[in-house]
């Protein structure tokens, strides 16, 4: 039995190779029934030292392989049980939350500054300027969505004016200073 758990630790064969392998043992045992059948008078001579080798050998052999069976199965079920975890796991990062939602982005400019500490600064055409108080989305988000808002203070030439504007005309109609 422990040659075959060292057969089986040294090639790892699958499965289905145990399964032929343990099928060709049964088959060499119907064989060696079949003989005795077929030739019960001078089986029957055959001494007892010279029989008993041969079912013992094949009973040590059929053993040998069904736990050899039995541990690579284990294995594999341990194998499949482990790579379901890992899918489990990797579908839970992206599933929702407790609350239903998924986890979001940061977003870096989320939070309303001061009119003298904007994020960005940019320069307009005719004297324009547009300081970023705050981004309503993330970057990725913002990237993806054309009608994405800024809250902005704008100098328009005459006077400050604060609002929300959408981030395309920004970066259409003027440049990033800072």
């Amino acid at each position: 039995m422990e040659a075959w758990l060292l057969m089986v630790k040294a090639y790892t064969p699958t499965l289905t190779d145990l399964r032929d392998a343990l099928t060709a043992v049964d088959a060499s045992r119907d064989a060696l029934t079949a003989i005795r059948d077929a030739f019960p008078t001078r089986f029957r001579e055959l001494s007892a030292w010279d029989r008993g080798p041969v079912d013992a050998a094949h009973r040590k052999l059929h053993a040998g392989a069904e736990e050899c069976l039995h541990l690579l199965h284990e294995g594999l079920t341990a194998e499949l049980l482990t790579a379901e975890r890992e899918a489990v796991d990797a579908s839970r990062a992206d599933a929702p939350t407790k609350r239903g939602r998924r986890p979001r982005e940061a977003n870096p400019c989320g939070r309303r500054r001061p009119a003298d500490q904007p994020y960005e600064v940019w320069d307009g055409p005719d004297g324009w300027k547009y300081h970023v108080l705050k981004k309503h989305k993330p970057p990725t988000a913002e990237a993806a969505d054309p009608y994405a808002k800024w809250y902005v203070r704008v100098w328009n030439g005459v006077g400050w004016s604060e609002g929300d504007t959408y981030a395309a005309t920004v970066k259409r109609d003027a440049y990033r200073v800072s």
